[in-house]
């Protein structure tokens, strides 16, 4: 029996899953049901005997804009001056959404493809930092403005973006929030190839149906168990120590002020 997404497309073909994230009129942004959701579509991918390679992407301009900071919870934190009910709020809250998401993508045991149609900031820029193979369009940025806005990396970002990128780079993304450009992003090694703007996701699946022509899929989860192998356990630990500092963050209130002082001067629009 199929399964019904509302904030996700999912589809086979070509012995490709794919995953498109599908609310462009937000830019993407990931509320609490794509949380919810994306880990569903990354079973299925990884339990579907017919497929060798798991691609992520989205519809839209934009692959992603962050965590959704206009949707309500449905249930409010507690004031600030309860200590310890603020920090098991905001640690229950992102145990249930970056960790879950986080450790999915960690675990998925498919050669998993992110393929960025357009910009990709914030928790989303986090979490495709742990696919396999990432492809850019020529319109793709990353941005991680984690210390602007008054919070810390998520994700696992700590860990990826200086594995992928290497230290220098990975620094400046992190602790600058530096907006990092298509060429950047090859260049430093964190995306694997450049694909036009125009037609790319059918450039992206193109290039996977020649690739799996090329590997027998036995090998390729075999080879990428390996290769993860070494540092998985680094991966998985980041996100956790990540999520204990992102709620001390909370904590203290600096990141709620950051929020609705955007919220103020952008009407709400702003995302992580």
């Amino acid at each position: 029996m199929a399964t019904a997404f509302t904030t996700l497309d999912y589809s086979v073909a070509d012995g490709i899953a794919t995953i498109t994230l599908n609310r462009p009129k937000s830019l993407n942004a990931i509320t609490s049901a794509m949380y919810a959701e994306l880990p569903v579509a990354l079973r299925m991918a990884a339990e579907d005997k017919t497929t060798a390679i798991t691609v992520l992407t989205a519809n839209g301009r934009f692959f992603s804009s962050g965590a959704d900071v206009t949707e309500r919870p449905a249930d409010l934190p507690p004031p600030l001056s309860d200590v310890h009910g603020t920090r098991a709020y905001y640690r229950r809250r992102w145990d249930g959404t970056i960790a879950r998401a986080s450790v999915e993508i960690i675990n998925h045991p498919k050669v998993l493809v992110a393929a960025l149609n357009g910009p990709v900031v914030g928790v989303a820029a986090a979490l495709i930092s742990h696919a396999d193979i990432i492809y850019a369009s020529e319109s793709a940025t990353l941005h991680a403005p984690f210390t602007a806005l008054a919070i810390s990396p998520e994700a696992g970002s700590s860990f990826s973006f200086v594995q992928r990128m290497g230290y220098a780079k990975g620094m400046e993304a992190l602790l600058f929030s530096k907006k990092m450009s298509p060429q950047e992003l090859l260049t430093s090694g964190f995306v694997n190839e450049i694909f036009p703007t125009d037609g790319f996701h059918d450039h992206v699946r193109n290039y996977l149906v020649g690739a799996l022509q090329a590997a027998a899929p036995a090998s390729l989860r075999t080879t990428k168990a390996l290769i993860h192998s070494a540092f998985k356990e680094q991966e998985t630990k980041a996100v956790y120590d990540e999520l204990n500092q992102l709620t001390e963050r909370f904590v203290s209130g600096d990141p709620q002020n950051v929020f609705a002082s955007l919220a103020a001067k952008h009407g709400a629009k702003s995302k992580l």
